[in-house]
């Protein structure tokens, strides 16, 4: 299971879905773009009808050209020349005497297949369905290489994405360009000679003002957030590497001599089109899908209890002694961490590599030794890159506190069942204050109305809510007391009429939670007190039906049958099984380098403080042997 997470972390990122919470953001993005299209409507008609206002690729190079001062030398020296060329060729057009040099053929015009005009982005189809990012053609524009007569240095394209204010709004006046807010985005071809810096001296410098108003918000050219290769690169490479090569000889050599030495001893779509689709009733499987992840957190608590359980059965005074609490966190760190800080490695120092030269622009991953705390949920929330790898912090954290659980289950149930509710009822409780103080919606992954009086759902809905331990502890601390139950109730009885209303109330249950809430997804306004419920309740009856699930179908045998469903057709089969088919390849590579390899010598080094089975088979039958030895001897003495 956390290898899946683990994968899906740096799968993600290869299809440009940027963490966290991926619904949540989704959702988010589409109610921004929908609160943009009702407060700028107008801005947006006009320039479907009247496109040459926007910054094109044209009034780009007239702006620069006309401001010389604020550019680098070589920027100037290119800009002036493809100006000169444009403007030559469009007076050429005008008196019909239009002369077309080497450099208008492979630079100005589109008639091959190498130009500067043809490869920038423009107003496209869809504006008013919320389609706001145009990015031209790249490897067109990248494919310029000119050879300038009566100079060393070539004229070549470079790629830049510019942002541009929603509103067309200067980007000196208040509230423009916000960075929470949604931008127009175009991809620009200019020469090669020119960098962000010469861009942003033109249109929005960060000291003084622009040469002109303008809506330019932020400006990208390829490669700017790719570093040279540093130490870390070559280090978590060279790691990586040895260990790869070692796990591949390992396995030639088990695979050619493994016999002998037995002998021997991993939607393109308009946000408008995705949102009328989410109206569909079926939609909410999709909508609310998040609570998948809370499935995670319960067999996590399940099998937690179950295995150890199992255990403490067999013997007590061993599984609760202090040295096999120590053995419980370093077994759990040692088993986690390996190829989750690889993962971390490989994004900080090895995968901005792999961006170069691409229209990608990757945020620099500064907080990698939070995340190897296992606290990037919490602290500095708002910075972490590998933000999907908030599971692997929330569960951790829960980790940590599970003694408190356990042991009183242990010593007496009673006990234990009072701490949980006693935790189950603080969480419910966090739950039903943050709604009321923020106003927050009734999920992070929902189509909602939003309420007048809401506050920082952006910024803190994340880290207080989805990503937070004491919210989502709730359906694993069920999960904790199911896995007991499972232990301690091998069998039971039960009238099938139960059973079957059982079945029936678990699963509606389920069905309510995911799909109750469509009437919101229409505009339905819900009152604060029953959004404050749904989200301090829902989990717990989602639980309720995965209790009875797991328990009725491992007690009483009631299927094996596999129980799936598919909606949306195209997505399903393009995004989700593309997802699950490559997470898994790449993951049982990825654990069989990284994790199962790391246990193994876990086991090797720290085997001795965990009998094996056969080892403590062998010491049962040796004590069983000393005592009817010693029987025999008291025997013999008294005869």
């Amino acid at each position: 299971m956390h290898r899946i997470v683990v994968w899906l972390v740096v799968f993600l990122h290869f299809t440009n879905a940027e963490p966290p919470n991926l619904l949540l953001q989704g959702a988010e993005y589409l109610r921004k773009v929908e609160m943009a299209m009702k407060e700028h409507s107008h801005v947006w008609e006009r320039a479907v009808l009247d496109k040459e206002n926007l910054l094109d690729a044209r009034k780009i190079i007239e702006a620069m050209e006309q401001n010389p001062q604020r550019l680098s030398k070589e920027c100037s020296e290119d800009i002036g020349l493809i100006y000169k060329a444009i403007i030559e060729l469009e007076l050429g057009a005008l008196t019909g005497n239009a002369t077309l040099t080497d450099f208008d053929r492979q630079v100005i015009l589109p008639i091959y297949d190498f130009t500067v005009l043809d490869s920038a982005g423009r107003i496209g189809p869809a504006l008013l369905r919320g389609h706001l990012y145009f990015p031209g053609h790249f490897s067109e524009c990248k494919a310029v290489d000119f050879e300038v007569e009566g100079r060393t240095r070539r004229f070549k394209g470079e790629y830049f994405r510019i942002h541009i204010d929603v509103a067309f709004r200067d980007n000196s006046v208040n509230g423009s360009c916000e960075k929470t807010a949604v931008i127009f985005k175009f991809g620009v071809c200019l020469p090669a000679g020119c960098t962000s810096a010469d861009l942003n001296a033109v249109f929005n410098p960060e000291l003084g003002e622009p040469a002109f108003p303008n809506p330019v918000c932020i400006v990208q050219r390829t490669n700017d957030d790719i570093v040279p290769m540093d130490a870390g690169f070559y280090v978590t490479v060279s790691v990586m590497g040895v260990i790869a090569v070692i796990g591949i000889a390992a396995g030639v050599v088990d695979y050619f001599f493994g016999e002998i030495a037995e002998k021997a001893g991993v939607t393109n779509g308009n946000p408008f089109d995705i949102a009328k689709m989410l109206h569909d009733f079926l939609s909410e499987f999709i909508q609310n899908a998040y609570f998948a992840v809370d499935s995670f957190f319960f067999m996590s608590g399940l099998l937690l209890t179950f295995i150890w359980f199992k255990n403490y059965q067999k013997n007590p005074a061993a599984t609760n002694s202090p040295i096999s609490w120590v053995m419980f966190y370093i077994h759990r760190i040692i088993r986690l961490s390996p190829p989750f800080y690889m993962m971390i490695a490989f994004y900080t120092w090895v995968l901005k590599q792999l961006y170069f030269d691409l229209p990608i622009n990757m945020t620099p991953l500064e907080t990698w030794w939070i995340e190897m705390l296992y606290v990037h949920n919490w602290w500095q929330n708002d910075k972490t890159c590998m933000g999907i790898s908030w599971y692997l912090a929330s569960e951790m954290q829960m980790f940590l506190f599970t003694p408190l659980l356990i042991i009183p289950l242990a010593i007496k149930p009673v006990i234990g069942f009072i701490v949980a509710a006693i935790a189950l009822i603080i969480s419910t409780a966090a739950n039903i204050f943050l709604v009321y103080y923020y106003h927050w919606p009734t999920n992070g992954a929902y189509l909602f109305p939003p309420d007048p009086e809401m506050k920082d759902y952006g910024q803190d809905y994340a880290m207080l809510m989805y990503d937070s331990p004491l919210i989502r502890c709730q359906i694993y601390i069920m999960g904790m007391l199911v896995g007991w139950f499972l232990q301690h109730k091998k069998t039971m009885r039960i009238n099938p009429l139960i059973n079957l209303a059982g079945w029936m109330f678990g699963l509606s249950l389920m069905l309510c939670v995911v799909l109750g809430l469509h009437d919101q997804s229409n505009g339905f306004y819900i009152p604060i007190f029953w959004r404050a419920m749904y989200s301090s309740l829902s989990r717990i009856a989602f639980g309720v039906g995965l209790t009875w699930i797991i328990v009725m179908s491992l007690i009483l045998g009631q299927s094996t049958d596999q129980v799936f469903f598919t909606t949306f057709l195209e997505a399903f089969i393009t995004r989700v099984v593309s997802t699950i088919a490559v997470t898994f390849l790449v993951s049982t590579f990825w654990s069989a380098l990284f994790e199962i390899s790391f246990g193994k010598i876990q086991m090797i080094l720290l085997g001795g403080l965990r009998p094996s089975a056969g080892e403590k088979k062998q010491k049962n039958v040796e004590e069983s042997w000393t005592s009817t030895q010693s029987k025999e001897d008291v025997k013999v003495e008294r005869l």
